[in-house]
C-alpha cells in the first residue's frame, strides 16, 4: 500500500505549491496562467492511478495486491464445464469435451476441444465446419484467448 502513501503525498505537495502560487503571484494574466497549469498538474496527478491501470492491463500489479490463493483445479474445472456446455450447443459437437491451460492470473491460455465421434452418423461438412468457426470465435470472445490457441481434435 505504499503507492497509497506516495499518491496521497503527492496530492498534497501540489495542493501547497498551488496555495503558495496564489498567494505569492500578483493578480493579472500570470495568476490565471500559474492556476491554469497548476490546475492540469493536479488533474495528471488525480488520474496517475487510472493511467497507470491503462498501461499496465493489471489490476492486481497496478495496486501491489497479492491475489488470494484460489484453488486453480477448481477453477480449470468450472472454465472447462462452462466451455463444454457451450460447445454441445453446436451441430456435431454434441458428445464433445473440453480441457483447458490457465496462466498464473488465472486467465484462460489454450483450449483444447475433443469432439468424441460417435455413431450418430456423418455432419454435413459445410456445417460443421460453420459451426468450428462459431465456436472459435466464441471461446476467443468469452474468454480472450486467440483463436490459435482453440485446437479442435477429432
Amino acid at each position: 500500500m505504499e503507492w497509497l502513501q506516495n499518491y496521497i503525498v503527492t496530492i498534497a505537495v501540489i495542493g501547497i505549491v498551488s496555495v503558495l502560487a496564489d498567494v505569492l503571484l500578483p493578480e493579472g494574466n500570470i495568476k490565471r496562467f500559474a492556476r491554469f497549469g497548476i490546475s492540469l498538474v493536479l488533474s495528471l496527478a488525480l488520474c496517475a492511478p487510472v493511467i497507470t491501470l491503462l498501461k499496465q492491463g493489471d489490476l492486481s500489479a497496478a495496486l501491489d495486491l497479492e491475489l488470494p490463493l484460489t484453488d486453480i483445479t477448481s477453477t480449470e474445472e468450472e472454465i472447462e464445464n462452462n466451455i463444454t456446455r457451450m460447445v454441445q450447443k453446436y451441430s456435431g459437437f454434441e458428445s464433445a469435451s473440453c480441457s483447458v491451460e490457465l496462466n498464473t492470473l488465472l486467465k484462460v491460455q489454450q483450449v483444447t476441444i475433443s469432439k468424441n465421434l460417435t455413431e450418430e452418423g456423418v455432419v454435413d461438412s459445410l456445417l460443421h465446419e460453420q459451426s468450428q468457426k462459431n465456436i472459435l470465435l466464441l471461446i476467443s470472445a468469452v474468454y480472450g484467448v486467440e483463436e490459435a490457441n482453440i485446437m479442435i481434435e477429432e
